[in-house]
């Protein structure tokens, strides 16, 4: 089975976690009828009324001074709702840390999270995955998923890491997305789902709250250059270069995807994952699935995207 080498020392692991075979990535009616009265009916019906049925007296009309509730009162709510929501949006901007979803930032803050994204993905990896823990794959998906599998050594340290999940800015999903299962020989296999919610540190430097550093668009084509050129100098073997499949005009910005492939290790990954964002070529992964191929390589498939200014 091929697991992925998160960081660690190969031979190391060899000797320490025998029980885990092969190579690995370590770190969803009526009807109703009337009767025509005739008119001899009529004059019976009249007599009998008067006789029996009391007429009672007609009660004065009440006047409220107080408006019931109404659409007046939902609209009064509403605007109650939206200025509690702008006024914890602001106290959050003045606190430097934007706590929010991905889906509830603006198009500036998107573009931002973005940058950090893949980045703390692969810290927040670093720091959950103990030794005995092999993943088989990774996925990160448009800037809100973490999906992995893997085999684990006994339940217990799976059990340990889902723990240590559970403490980062993410909602594991529940079964059938993550889960625990025995695995024979390999001990148990394992996959977690989650939903991220990482926030956007305002006060630091690499945040462009004005999006003035985004890049022009006769400049993309160098920019993409700079791209490869910096997966190069990671030893990211590049087996597609990047390609663009799509354009979306957002105002006077555009968002270009290009996809790409490649082989390296998964230290080398993560080299690559941090060199671009110390660059500060505005560029960001938005989808990206790694698979161990052998117990040192794995095999990246991405898209990254692209955001210029008219």
């Amino acid at each position: 089975m091929i697991r992925i080498n998160l960081l660690k020392n190969i031979s190391e692991k060899r000797k320490k976690h025998r029980n885990i075979a092969g190579p690995v990535i370590r770190v969803t009616g009526g009807l109703i009828c009337a009767t025509i009265l005739i008119a001899g009916g009529i004059w019976g019906y009249k007599r009998y009324e008067t006789t029996h049925i009391k007429v009672l007296p007609q009660a004065d009309p009440v006047v409220k001074k107080d408006l019931a509730p109404s659409s007046y009162k939902g609209m009064a709510v509403v605007e109650d709702v939206v200025k509690e929501v702008n006024d914890s949006r602001l106290k959050l901007r003045e606190s430097g840390i934007l706590d929010l979803p991905y889906d509830q930032l603006s198009f500036s803050e998107k573009v931002n999270y973005e940058l950090f994204f893949t980045k703390n993905v692969c810290e927040m990896i670093s720091r959950i995955i103990p030794g005995g823990i092999g993943l088989k794959s990774l996925e990160l998906d448009n800037f809100q998923t973490v999906y992995a599998v893997g085999v684990g050594s006994t339940r217990t340290i799976i059990e340990q890491m889902l723990t240590s999940l559970r403490r980062e800015k993410v909602t594991l999903l529940p079964p059938p997305y993550s889960f625990v299962k025995p695995a024979g020989k390999e001990g148990f296999r394992f996959a977690f789902s989650c939903k991220t919610r990482y926030g956007l540190n305002l006060t630091d430097p690499m945040i462009d709250g004005s999006l003035a550093r985004l890049p022009a668009l006769e400049s993309i084509p160098d920019l993409i250059k700079k791209f490869d050129s910096i997966a190069v100098n990671n030893n990211i073997a590049l087996t597609k270069k990047p390609v663009q499949v799509s354009v979306e005009k957002v105002g006077n910005y555009y968002r270009y995807i290009y996809q790409w492939a490649g082989t390296a290790t998964y230290k080398d990954f993560v080299k690559f994952v941090f060199n671009i964002s110390d660059s500060r070529i505005m560029s960001a992964f938005k989808s990206c699935s790694l698979i161990a191929q052998t117990s040192a390589v794995i095999k990246i498939e991405s898209q990254i995207v692209v955001t210029a200014k008219d």
